[in-house]
């Protein structure tokens, strides 16, 4: 904001403008037609509703979710990402490791170890794959929000200065 305050009217204009377009709002306005003394009132509440449409919208799953909470969901990430990482690694090491017996009643024994691996604690651990993965998605859908909001809001916050002005000049 303090480059804002430092930037004339038109160089922020301009500027929420280039950023509005590059976030797919249709460029409607120049900033001429905004910084004068009293801009089009049709044209700027076109421009600014043009804004609202074009904002992010939340998939489900995501709503909610304030920007102070993708903290402690990135800790969550990391911390259960890194544990599937070692428990996946301990398996691969150990499985590496592995010697046939060449008797029968201990290759018997290493099968049933398989099946139960297979069988109890494979589809544990995919579950938790998917929720590692769900978590991932959802601070990827958080940081995309908070960034693109963020970008968009300085754009609103410079057009409602207009449409304050606006209405400064409508009602004189």
């Amino acid at each position: 904001m303090e480059v804002v305050s430092r930037q004339g009217n038109r160089e922020n204009l301009e500027q929420a403008f280039d950023i509005a377009e590059s976030l797919g709002v249709t460029s409607l306005l120049d900033a001429e037609d905004v910084d004068v003394p009293c801009p089009d009132e049709k044209s700027v509440i076109t421009y600014v509703s043009s804004i609202y449409d074009a904002f992010p919208k939340i998939p489900e799953g995501g709503e909610g979710i304030a920007a102070h909470e993708v903290d402690p969901r990135w800790s969550e990430y990391q911390s259960r990402f890194s544990s599937l990482l070692q428990w996946s690694r301990q398996q691969t090491a150990l499985m590496a490791n592995k010697n046939f017996p060449q008797n029968p009643v201990e290759l018997k024994a290493l099968y049933n170890e398989y099946v139960h691996f297979k069988e109890t604690e494979i589809p544990a651990k995919e579950m938790e794959k998917g929720q590692v993965e769900h978590l991932y998605k959802l601070l990827e859908l958080m940081l995309t929000t908070v960034f693109v909001c963020g970008v968009t809001l300085r754009v609103v916050s410079v057009c409602l200065c207009s449409i304050v002005t606006l209405c400064t000049c409508i009602e004189t």
